[in-house]
């Protein structure tokens, strides 16, 4: 029998508590790291982790994974442009940084993303529609404008890799 696993997207570290409920229903949960990323987990999740045993998976993902066909580009950038036209404007002067006590740091409205979950064509894209924003301290990662159907569109493209049939 398959194990049932949930993917736990686009963040690397879920909430200790939420993913004790989660695997209530599932068997395990799946998230997505880069190679070159060196993530450490915090303590409530390494905790949880220890007490059971692969209940959060690690993948990398491959250049495969991240391929677009191109007979899939115009549709895509179609619902870039979409999305695009869709959210509110806001000055590309003013970018609202949080620094929480525990280190992390959230940008209102966006996102992180490592480059290496998406293809350079979508990357592309989603920069020509300006739904993307270049981290200037950082050459690997980008903030993807948040917007949760931003966010459910990438979840949603089917996934087939180039030369298989969709």
């Amino acid at each position: 029998m398959n194990d049932y696993t949930l993917l736990y997207y686009p963040n690397f570290h879920p909430n200790a508590g939420w993913l004790r409920r989660v695997l209530l229903l599932s068997d395990s949960v799946a998230r997505i790291v880069p190679t070159d990323v060196n993530i450490v987990d915090p303590e409530g999740l390494r905790m949880l982790q220890d007490s059971i045993p692969g209940c959060l998976k690690t993948i990398s993902p491959e250049t495969r994974d991240v391929a677009i066909e191109m007979y899939n580009m115009p549709r895509l950038a179609k619902s870039f442009a979409i999305l695009a036209r869709s959210r509110k404007k806001r000055s590309r002067k003013e970018i609202r940084i949080t620094i929480a006590k525990d280190g992390s740091i959230s940008i209102a409205g966006h996102v992180f993303l490592h480059n290496a979950k998406i293809s350079p064509k979508i990357h592309e894209q989603l920069d020509r529609n300006g739904l993307i924003l270049r981290a200037p301290f950082a050459r690997k990662v980008s903030w993807l404008y948040r917007k949760q159907r931003v966010t459910l569109f990438f979840l949603l493209l089917p996934k087939t890799y180039p030369g298989e049939p969709a």
